[in-house]
């Protein structure tokens, strides 16, 4: 699962989304295994990341609960049950602050550091 997790968060950076985090929620949630929280920079910025993430889960037979706010363009969500994905723009992701809510949760590291 974890690699399915980071792929998503690759993903949302390969589209440019930014202030990637993801929260492993298995020990404090029922909800979900895991989070994963982004900004983008406005409707369209949100619509071109969740389709991107719709299409790999197409793609990988990854299967979709459902989705939220996409065409609204302040917060989309993505629910595939086991992990749940949440696009803001960043006025809206301040706002709401799930990562005050969830900020317990420990963090999974996604970026493949290497060695340069």
């Amino acid at each position: 699962m974890h690699s399915r997790v980071k792929g998503m968060a690759r993903i949302i950076d390969s589209k440019n989304g930014t202030d990637i985090k993801i929260y492993d929620v298995r020990d404090i949630s029922n909800i979900t295994d895991y989070l994963i929280i982004a900004s983008a920079n406005n409707r369209r910025h949100i619509q071109a990341v969740c389709n991107e993430i719709l299409l790999f889960l197409t793609q990988n037979s990854i299967s979709l609960i459902g989705t939220e706010g996409m065409e609204r363009g302040n917060w989309a969500l993505i629910d595939c049950g086991r992990f749940v994905i949440h696009i803001f723009r960043p006025e809206t992701r301040e706002f709401y602050d799930l990562e005050l809510i969830w900020g317990d949760a420990p963090l999974i590291e996604w970026v493949d550091h290497g060695s340069d």
